[in-house]
Order: C-alpha cells, then sequence, then structure tokens
C-alpha cells in the first residue's frame, strides 16, 4: 500500500541512489532521485516534498549545507541524512540543523522506513499542535470580544441607572 507522499532522495552514488528509490517506491507514491545535491536543491526550491532523505558526503554540496539552503528557501521540509561516517559530531551537527533522523550505511529497508513513519507522524504531530493552537487563539479572541461586548453593555446598563 502506497502513501499519499513525495519523497527526494539525494545520493552521489547512483546505484545506492536507485535502491533507495526501489526500496520506498512500494510505500510512497513519488519517490524521485538525484544524483547532484546542486540540482536537488534546485527542485527543492520548485516543488514541496514530504520528506527529503540525503547522503550527508558528497561532491559540491555537502548534507549540512544542503539542509542549510533548505531552510533558507524557507522549506520546512523533514530531511533523513543516510551515511557512512556517523560520527558523534556529525550526527550531532545534523540534528542541530534540524534533521529529522541520521541513519548509518549500510542500512537496511526496514530501518530507513521505521525511520519515515516516525518523522511523519512527528510532522503530523506538530501540524495537529499548531491547528490546536490557532483554535485556541481563536476561542480566546472570540472569548475575548464577547467579553468586551459584555463590558460594554455594563457600561451602557449603569449609565442608564445614573
Amino acid at each position: 500500500m502506497t502513501t499519499e507522499k513525495s519523497i527526494l532522495v539525494i545520493d552521489d552514488e547512483v546505484e545506492l541512489g536507485e535502491i533507495m528509490v526501489d526500496i520506498l517506491s512500494p510505500h510512497f507514491n513519488q519517490v524521485t532521485y538525484q544524483a547532484s545535491a546542486d540540482l536537488a536543491l534546485e527542485q527543492i526550491k520548485r516543488i514541496d516534498y514530504d520528506l527529503i532523505l540525503t547522503d550527508v558526503n558528497m561532491p559540491k554540496l555537502q548534507g549540512p549545507e544542503l539542509i542549510r539552503y533548505t531552510r533558507a528557501a524557507g522549506k520546512l521540509t523533514p530531511v533523513i541524512f543516510v551515511t557512512a561516517y556517523a560520527d558523534k559530531e556529525m550526527v550531532l551537527k545534523a540534528l542541530r540543523l534540524g534533521a529529522s533522523d541520521v541513519i548509518e550505511k549500510p542500512f537496511n529497508p526496514e530501518e530507513i522506513i521505521k525511520s519515515m513513519d516516525r518523522t511523519f507522524e512527528i510532522e503530523r504531530r506538530r501540524a495537529q499542535l499548531i491547528l490546536n493552537q490557532h483554535h485556541s487563539e481563536e476561542n480566546g479572541n472570540s472569548n475575548l470580544n464577547k467579553q468586551e461586548k459584555m463590558l460594554g453593555l455594563l457600561m451602557v446598563a449603569g449609565d442608564k441607572k445614573k
């Protein structure tokens, strides 16, 4: 069963990128592959992806720079890094920049799917919190408007008594 999500896979190792597309295609309705981080960034600026799955170490543009440029372009797309060199410092840097997860190569397909599912669940909950906050603010403002009207009526009634 496929999910209505669009995924961008970025990896300069074409064979690995194609393997990731093969893994993800049965689960998501749109999986796009890009071997160049530069070209991927151009796509990210034009297209709203639901998730970006990217290698960290690539020529010209590294994963952390890619996420910086993505955020600078106004995109809050969740990013999962895939790397063969997941030292503690790199993982912390990725997470500080807003990466949702870091997966080490070699990986098993279930690990990627589970990471993506967790990321989508977090995004769903975040969106729900924002919606609830918006409704609370609207209700608060609505209650405030009702209170202001009531106060106005009380003031008018008080003036009539004088």
